[in-house]
C-alpha cells in the first residue's frame, strides 16, 4: 500500500488529487507546478493509459536529438532555472526516459528583515570557517528540539482557498560535524534497477525478460532562500537500457551556523515537495 491506496487506479486517483490540491487555488499564495514527461522508444507499444503523456522517440538513431528534447523540456518545466537534466547524450540503447519536474516559490508568512541580515561564520566539515550573510528575526518561531538537533519551522503564505500549508523545514544537528548521521536514513530503490523490474503498466507486453529496467536516476534542482522567501525547482530524469498542562519551554535560539538540512512540505497532506543539505552556503 502506498499513499493508502489499494491498487495501480486507486494510487493514480488519490495522486492526481494530491496534485490538483498543491498546485490548483495558489491566488495569494506559493506557485508550485508539477510537470511529467516521458519518452519511450518507438519500437514499443505503449499502453492506453500512457499514449496521452508518452511521447515516442527514435533513441537508436538520434539519442542525440532525444537528449537536448529532454533538457529542452527540463528548462521549460522550470522557468528557466535548470538549464538541463541529462549531463551526457543519452546511449542508443536507451528505451525509455521518465522524468518529472517541480517548480516552488514562496514568500514567508512573517519575512525577514534586510536590514537585519550580517555577515558572521559558517563552519565547514573539513574544520574551517567563512563569512556568510545570516537571516536573522527576532519574532517567535515554531522549533522543536530532539536528542541529535533542534528544527524551525518557517511557513510560507498562505493561498486564498487555504488548501495547503506550505513549510520549510531546516533541521540543524547539535554536533558540529552531525550532518552525516541525520542523512543515513535513506531510502532505497531497488527493484527498478534489476532484471525483475516490471513496466508491464507502461510499456504492452513487457516482462522481466525482456530486461527493460532502470540504468540511471539523473536528478538537479535549483533552490534559492532570501528575506522575502523561496525559489525552487527539482527535476528527476530515469532512464532506462534494454497530555497535561505544563509550563511553557524555555526560549531557544537556533542559529545555522554549520551544515544542516532542509525540507520543505505541504503541513496538511504531509507531501515532501523539496529535501536537502547545505555544506557550504556560498556553493551554487
Amino acid at each position: 500500500m502506498f499513499l493508502e491506496a489499494e491498487n495501480l487506479n486507486d494510487l493514480n486517483s488519490v495522486a492526481t488529487k494530491l496534485i490538483d490540491t498543491l498546485t490548483g487555488s495558489t491566488q495569494g499564495g506559493p506557485m508550485l507546478s508539477f510537470v511529467p514527461g516521458v519518452w519511450i522508444e518507438q519500437s514499443y507499444l505503449l499502453e492506453q493509459t500512457f499514449k496521452t503523456i508518452a511521447e515516442t522517440v527514435n533513441c537508436q538513431h538520434e539519442a542525440k536529438e532525444v537528449t537536448e528534447k529532454v533538457n529542452k523540456w527540463a528548462k521549460d518545466a522550470t522557468n528557466g532555472l535548470i538549464q538541463s537534466v541529462l549531463p551526457h547524450p543519452l546511449l542508443p540503447t536507451t528505451r525509455f526516459v521518465l522524468a518529472n519536474a517541480l517548480y516552488f516559490k514562496g514568500r514567508w508568512s512573517q519575512s525577514f528583515n534586510k536590514m537585519f541580515t550580517r555577515d558572521s561564520k559558517f563552519f565547514l566539515l573539513d574544520g574551517n570557517s567563512m563569512e556568510v550573510p545570516f537571516m536573522t528575526s527576532h519574532e517567535m518561531q515554531f522549533i522543536s528540539t530532539f536528542d541529535d538537533c533542534k528544527v524551525v519551522r518557517l511557513p510560507y503564505k498562505k493561498s486564498i482557498a487555504h488548501k495547503a500549508a506550505f513549510s520549510m523545514y531546516v533541521i540543524l544537528p547539535y554536533n558540529r560535524y552531525g550532518l552525516w548521521p541525520l542523512l543515513e536514513k535513506g531510502i532505497g530503490l531497488k527493484m527498478i534497477f534489476s532484471d525483475q523490474a516490471e513496466f508491464n503498466k507502461m510499456v504492452r507486453g513487457a516482462k522481466p525478460a525482456m530486461g527493460l529496467k532502470v540504468s540511471q536516476i539523473c536528478h538537479k534542482s535549483f533552490f534559492e532562500v532570501n528575506e522575502e522567501g523561496t525559489e525552487a525547482a527539482a527535476v528527476t530524469a530515469i532512464s532506462g537500457p534494454m497530555g497535561c498542562l505544563s509550563l511553557p519551554p524555555p526560549p531557544v535560539d537556533f542559529v545555522a551556523d554549520r551544515p544542516f538540512m532542509f525540507l520543505v512540505r505541504d503541513d496538511k497532506s504531509e507531501m515532501v515537495l523539496f529535501m536537502g543539505h547545505v555544506i557550504n552556503p556560498l556553493l551554487g
